[in-house]
């Protein structure tokens, strides 16, 4: 811990944790398993040598994230809610910012992380939209429960945004950005060849 925020990047080890499985059942497991590893990867190596800290939340054995000499945790057990609200408690004691993304939106780097902790002095939660209705990041400064109990749906933004707007948290809202869930995101992002 050398700085005073940190990026989190929530993670599977891929060898051992099933991945991208709506992706799967469009171009099979193993390519699935290909672009998650390649996405992940790009990830971390645009964020990896930035001003703040990255710590990897990992579900499954540490092993295969040996390769990046990173910090990393376990998952808590539990929803993605509960896993992210414990991240943030947890990391928030040590941090004065967190960012909490997934590993399934290449285009995180250090500009967009950047920009997110500067909005942070403003704001008390920054979100990254997802065009499928969810979220591809969730930045807090303190510890905010604004977390719905069911998931992988096409409410997830708008509902977590009902919470915030009911709490009277002031947050943010990046560009909507197209994580990859689907073989049409896919297409999408064609310039990663993927």
């Amino acid at each position: 811990m050398n700085n005073k925020n940190c990026l989190v990047i929530f993670c599977k080890n891929p060898d051992t944790q099933k991945v991208k499985t709506r992706l799967a059942k469009e171009i099979g497991r193993e390519k699935a398993v290909e672009i998650y590893k390649k996405i992940l990867d790009e990830i971390i190596t645009k964020n990896k040598n930035s001003d703040y800290d990255l710590i990897l939340y990992i579900k499954g054995d540490e092993n295969y994230f040996s390769k990046y000499n990173l910090l990393t945790k376990q998952q808590v057990e539990g929803d993605l809610g509960k896993k992210m609200l414990t991240c943030f408690e947890d990391e928030l004691k040590n941090y004065d910012k967190v960012v909490i993304v997934g590993s399934d939106m290449p285009e995180i780097d250090t500009k967009m992380i950047d920009n997110v902790f500067k909005k942070l002095d403003e704001f008390k939660l920054v979100f990254g939209p997802a065009y499928d209705g969810g979220y591809y990041l969730i930045a807090q400064k303190k510890p905010l429960d604004v977390f719905i109990d069911k998931w992988s749906h096409a409410n997830v933004m708008r509902q977590t945004l009902d919470i915030a707007l009911n709490k009277k948290y002031k947050f943010y809202l990046l560009e909507e950005k197209r994580d990859i869930d689907t073989k049409n995101d896919l297409e999408y992002y064609d310039e990663f060849n993927y």
